[in-house]
């Protein structure tokens, strides 16, 4: 197994009704990745009770893997899996912190800084969902877990090529 990173600002993974796909220069790049690296399987920090809390209705890895003829994985735990790993959810984090609904930029790095201290055991569990993979591996995660993930990877002598630490929207078209 080889895994290629994608780091990416987690908006543009989901699909929306009523709203085209990701830019097209978004699919275009996965594309091009799944040919040129020979990818068998795309990953991605991402779960189905995620899309559904984000009212949208899928994630256009899934769609360019079913359209690639091409495993997918979404390999994030669910909110009953992140409790039985002890990962609190964000409200929960809020509310240890006093914050409230509305936040400051301060606010947002406090709360971004806490969940930070979850990252290993989220990462740990992604490579528990693709672990029995033996071919080419896209993954697409937050630019935030890139090195870390990167890191747990090649500890497990799974070898490791970062495409890109932080694809969003503006940057990239």
């Amino acid at each position: 197994m080889k895994a290629y990173l994608i780091g990416l600002n987690h908006n543009i993974q989901y699909i929306y009704d009523g709203r085209p796909y990701a830019p097209t220069c978004f699919r275009e790049y996965i594309e091009s990745a799944i040919d040129q690296h020979s990818i068998s399987l795309i990953a991605e920090e991402l779960s189905v009770e995620a899309i559904q809390r984000e009212k949208a209705s899928g994630s256009i890895s899934h769609v360019i893997a079913a359209s690639k003829g091409i495993g997918h994985v979404y390999a994030d735990p669910d909110f009953q899996t992140r409790e039985s790993l002890g990962i609190p959810s964000e409200e929960t984090i809020k509310d240890e912190l006093g914050l409230g609904r509305t936040l400051s930029s301060e606010e947002l790095l406090r709360l971004d800084q806490e969940k930070v201290k979850y990252h290993s055991i989220r990462e740990e569990y992604w490579l528990s969902q693709i672990n029995e993979h033996f071919g080419n591996i896209l993954f697409l995660c937050g630019d935030s877990h890139v090195e870390g993930f990167c890191s747990l990877l090649e500890k497990r002598h799974v070898e490791t090529m970062t495409l890109s630490t932080n694809w969003n929207v503006t940057s990239n078209i």
